[in-house]
């Protein structure tokens, strides 16, 4: 399948990372801590089949652009190790009126490091509460959460950085006749692409 596919690509992405961060071993010991406050933005894609109604049936759609944006606060103590928290909000628009919010917030755990002076790696991985809204209706759920990003520091408390995201959200059994399986209607996962800016204090 090609969300697999992705998931692996995405795993080995983040596991390159870590080894790269691993190797060079510079984190940022002058502080006790880095603090990291980030806003982001970008096009992220729903991979999972989601049934959007026409008429008196429903069409299958996936792999649907969207816009991701995403508010973060990061804590990174000087092993490279640390914790934050996340708010994710998702929008994509299926036509005739269809649209779907999808909104994540909760803690993560955080590691992060000095690549070189002016280039920073970062990893994380969290599972939070989730919320689907569709034509006016709410679902609630839990979300788990994992990005790879790399951020350039313009000045000691300035830079701008890039992530490579995944969330992935469980809301529960769906009243209705829809097509399909259960995974697919029970679950939604999205990939995402997002830049912005980081202040550090």
């Amino acid at each position: 399948r090609s969300r697999k596919k992705i998931m692996m690509l995405f795993f080995a992405l983040a596991v390159s990372s870590v080894s790269a961060w691993a190797q060079t071993g510079k984190v940022n010991s002058a502080k006790k801590a880095t603090h990291t406050l980030s806003l982001n933005a970008g096009p992220a894609w729903i991979t999972s089949k989601v049934y959007v109604p026409s008429g008196y049936s429903y069409k299958e759609k996936s792999w649907k652009t969207g816009l991701e944006m995403t508010a973060e606060y990061n804590c990174v103590f000087s092993s490279g190790f640390g914790f934050g928290i996340t708010d994710a909000r998702n929008h994509t628009s299926y036509g005739n009126g269809y649209d779907m919010n999808l909104n994540y917030i909760g803690p993560s755990f955080v590691m992060a490091g000095n690549l070189t002076p002016k280039w920073r790696g970062k990893l994380d991985v969290g599972i939070g509460y989730a919320n689907m809204e569709t034509d006016g209706e709410t679902e609630g759920g839990f979300g788990v959460k994992s990005a790879a990003g790399m951020e350039y520091l313009l000045s000691k408390n300035i830079g701008i950085g890039a992530e490579l995201m995944s969330v992935s959200t469980w809301f529960g059994e769906r009243e209705g006749d829809y097509p399909g399986d259960d995974d697919d209607l029970n679950g939604i996962t999205r990939i995402g692409v997002t830049v912005g800016m980081r202040i550090y204090f």
